[in-house]
């Protein structure tokens, strides 16, 4: 997660890709301004990342 903490005005919420080891070898994101990506909102967005990561993991061989 990424207040502003980088460039003011934006936000960035992220999740890990993991393989068939474990092992975190990329991620996926989202980001936007802080009009777009509301502090009420993450959880909705995170879901949805999770949702994805999970998706691609499994492809790559990850057992969740």
């Amino acid at each position: 997660m990424d207040d502003q903490e980088c460039e003011e005005g934006i936000r960035c919420i992220a999740v890990p890709i993991k393989d068939y080891s474990g092992s975190i070898i990329g991620g996926i994101s989202i980001s936007g301004s802080t009009d777009q990506i509301l502090p009420e909102k993450y959880e909705a967005f995170l879901d949805i990342l999770i949702s994805a990561s999970e998706a691609i993991s499994e492809k790559l061989g990850y057992k969740i």
